[in-house]
Order: structure tokens, then sequence, then C-alpha cells
């Protein structure tokens, strides 16, 4: 849907519902609309989503037709999947996986005044319910990375069952004991394994440069400024080459693009997507 109608017609009335409900709500009415090639024109007649092919890149091997992508906390149950391909987005990430997800159910609340969703954190999807999902797909058209969590041998299987899907893993930077671990695992898999880290916090950052990681992901920030920060301790210790993926910060197109000026390879939109609309990566592109 056009930024026009979400804010003045669909916003108000779905955040008079509860989070989750609304959310689903509206993902799997987008994905129903998707699961056709008449859907799909539609959406792109309405909101002329596709972005320029000026902002293709090449990293992990992997091309993108735009550097902005999709947080997996936006659509944790894969409910929207269908429809977030035909959004304007350059890849989208999956997760957190685990081998049975999370037994407490999901309690969102929203701060419409700081504009906050909370209660999102330490949740994960089941295996089986992603593979469904993905199976699912008519068409896939963009990227995916994967998020796993779990024990080392947990993480091993995850991998490997969802590799057919995946153009790169996204794990925890303690999820290896070693350095010969991962590359073991590395070796195993072939495909791109990219370290997530919070940016408050800049422990274990250190220890990566014996491992040598395919890219690095940088999560949980508010404020654009504190990962240009991150970013620029990252550029010092490894330099131009090694991809660099944010998680967050992006409210406007000018957040995005001060990310992707100050060192970022690719910038994933996180809950500040909610609030400013779906035509953000359109805005941004």
């Amino acid at each position: 849907m056009p930024d026009w109608s979400y804010h003045t017609i669909f916003k108000p009335i779905l955040h008079k519902l509860p989070p989750s409900f609304s959310r689903e709500f509206i993902h799997r009415g987008m994905s129903m609309l998707s699961s056709t090639s008449i859907g799909e024109a539609w959406i792109e007649f309405l909101g002329h989503m596709a972005p320029s092919n000026n902002l293709k890149k090449q990293l992990f091997g992997v091309q993108f037709t735009t550097p902005v992508g999709l947080s997996g906390k936006i659509d944790p149950q894969l409910s929207g999947l269908k429809a977030f391909q035909n959004l304007g987005f350059g890849f989208i990430e999956i997760g957190p996986v685990s081998i049975q997800g999370s037994a407490r159910k999901e309690k969102l609340s929203i701060d419409q005044k700081q504009e906050k969703i909370r209660g999102f954190s330490d949740l994960s999807i089941k295996l089986s319910t992603v593979k469904k999902q993905l199976h699912s797909l008519r068409k896939k058209k963009v990227p995916f990375f994967i998020r796993v969590v779990g024990t080392f041998q947990e993480i091993t299987e995850i991998c490997e069952e969802l590799l057919p899907f995946s153009d790169g893993f996204i794990l925890d930077s303690h999820a290896f004991d070693t350095a010969d671990q991962y590359k073991q695992f590395q070796e195993k898999l072939r495909k791109p394994v990219i370290f997530a880290f919070s940016t408050e916090n800049k422990t274990n950052i250190d220890k990566l440069k014996n491992y040598d990681p395919s890219g690095i992901l940088l999560d949980g920030a508010h404020s654009p400024d504190r990962i240009i920060e991150m970013l620029a301790v990252i550029r010092r210790m490894f330099g131009d080459d090694l991809p660099i993926i944010t998680s967050g910060g992006v409210r406007e197109p000018v957040d995005g693009i001060k990310l992707l000026e100050n060192g970022a390879s690719l910038v994933m939109l996180g809950f500040d997507y909610v609030f400013a609309g779906p035509g953000l990566p359109k805005r941004i592109n």
C-alpha cells in the first residue's frame, strides 16, 4: 500500500488492535495479494516499488538489487514473506530460527509517543515452521539471510536443513568455541557466515580477527550516530573490504544514506519501518 493510505487510513485502525494481531492481519493480506502475478503487478502499479538498476551491487558472491533490506523482527512468523519480496527490498533477514522455537508467547506493546515496540527480544521461530513457509514460496526473488540460534550442534543441524534456501547465515559471535571450529563449519556449508554484534557491546569483536568472517552485522541501535561510531571501529580493525550490515536506526532516507556513506555495505530496516510506513525502502532507493 502507498504511504498516504497507510498513514491516513490503515495505521490508525491497526494501532487500536493488539500489535501481534494487526501485524499478522496485514502481512497475511499482503502475502495473499502477492501470491498471484496479477497481485504482484497491482502492488507495483500502486507503489512503483522496484529499485533502479543503478543500485545493484554484489557482496558475498550474491547480487543485490538494492542495499536496503528488512530485519527479521518485522516478520517473525514469515507471514508476509511473499509480499516483502515486492516492496522494494534488496534482501530479507529470516529468524532467529531455533530447533523448537520459543516456548513463551509473543507479547508486543507499542509506545506511540516514543515510537518503540517492546516484547520481541529472545523470541525465535521453529525450524519446521520456517521450512514450511520457505517451501510455500512460488518464487524466491531476493537473497535471504537466515539468523540461527542454539547450541553448536543445533546451529549445525538448522543450517544444513535450510541450506537450499539461504544466501548466508547470521550467527551470534559466541556460536563457536574456537576459530578452527568455525572454519570447519564454514568449509562444510560453503555459505557466507555473518557474525552479529550488538552496537551496545564491543566485547568479542577483537577475536574475530582470528576467524576471518564473511561479514559482520551491527544490531540493536536506535540512533544512526551510534551505528556510525561502531562502523568506524570495525573499519579501522578490518579495513574496507569486509561487508558490514547494519540493522535498525533508519527512520528516514537520510538515515540510511548516512550509514551507507559511513561504511555500511547493506542496511536493514527495523522497527522504525513500522512507524515510517511501507514506502520507506522506496524513498531510500
